[in-house]
């Protein structure tokens, strides 16, 4: 019978040293449960604005990822911190957090998460004023979306593209990637 995870840790990107950490088993299911019950919260407390509850629910689940040493759940918190930084119009955050996120999620293969954190640095660089490096960005994820099949990648890529293009005053890029967000979605072309 296991007992406990024995859990092989990085211990610094530029030293590349690893060290093991032992997580007792109920320990483990109970920072994955705190880590869920985070995530659940944190989209509730984001939606009615609850800016100070949401940092502190995304510390929370920055330190139960830390406890399982997970940089796939490290990226999540990453890219959630940077829509934050969106949100709250830090922009500058918006950008380190998706890098900070990107690497994370390639270092564990997680390739719709790291798709979804270059979508977040593709608004971070429009919201900063560069909206021709957020669109070559968001066209790159576009592209790589659709090679491998990211179906909701892809749309979100289509929904950051239109959004870079209104920002830009291009009203017939916006309605034309629109109504491709639509169509991906499943939602009918409304006509007058």
């Amino acid at each position: 019978m296991v007992d406990a995870l024995v859990v092989s840790r990085q211990e610094g990107l530029e030293r590349g040293r690893r060290a093991e950490v032992v997580i007792p088993l109920e320990h483990f299911f109970e920072l994955l449960t705190r880590f869920h019950r985070g995530a659940e919260c944190g989209s509730r407390i984001d939606l009615q604005g609850r800016r100070p509850e949401q940092r502190t629910d995304l510390d929370a689940m920055e330190a139960v990822a830390d406890a399982l040493n997970d940089d796939g759940r490290r990226a999540h918190v990453a890219c959630r911190r940077s829509f934050l930084g969106a949100l709250t119009a830090n922009y500058h955050a918006e950008e380190r957090l998706a890098r900070q996120a990107m690497t994370l999620a390639e270092r564990c293969g997680d390739h719709a998460l790291r798709l979804l954190a270059l979508q977040r640095l593709a608004y971070a660089h429009a919201n900063l004023g560069d909206p021709a490096t957020g669109k070559s960005l968001a066209q790159q994820g576009l592209a790589e979306a659709r090679s491998r099949g990211l179906r909701f990648n892809e749309a979100l890529f289509l929904n950051a593209l239109s959004v870079i293009a209104n920002q830009q005053d291009d009203l017939m890029g916006f309605l034309e990637l629109t109504q491709r967000y639509g169509q991906l979605a499943g939602v009918p072309n409304l006509r007058p």
